[in-house]
């Protein structure tokens, strides 16, 4: 090795080092009385006896034809309310989901054709985790 490669390797090494003592320093700083330390507080999600987030789903089952597309309406549900649809996903040429893994009581929702276009009928109650396949009527 000769004095060029040698130059080289005490200054990556020494490069390495300081990186090493500045995390390290950064570290003890967090730790001491008086310095602020970021904390991140996530409130828990609500799990099912499996350990795994309950999943509220809505299945409509429709074909609309393209380009066309179902929307959800609904209250009392994450994200829905009476004034303006939520687009659903489509996942098959006559299936579409809507779906939420956060809380809510109970709440109602209906399904429309474009935002446009309510389904008749009533609408349709839902409780947080649980499921519901639809077939709407426009």
């Amino acid at each position: 090795m000769g004095p060029t490669q040698n130059s080289k390797k005490a200054k990556t090494n020494s490069m390495l080092n300081a990186k090493s003592s500045a995390s390290t320093n950064a570290l003890s700083a967090a730790k001491k009385p008086g310095k602020a330390v970021l904390k991140v507080n996530c409130a828990p999600q609500p799990l099912s006896k499996t350990g795994v987030k309950k999943m509220t789903k809505v299945i409509v089952k429709f074909n609309c034809g393209f380009p066309n597309n179902l929307f959800i309406r609904g209250e009392d549900m994450p994200g829905l309310n009476w004034e303006r649809g939520v687009v659903m996903k489509n996942v098959k040429a006559d299936e579409w989901v809507w779906e939420s893994d956060k809380p809510f009581a109970k709440g109602k929702f209906k399904v429309m054709l474009n935002d446009r276009v309510y389904e008749t009928g009533d609408n349709h109650p839902i409780e947080y985790g649980k499921s519901a396949t639809i077939i709407p009527k426009f």
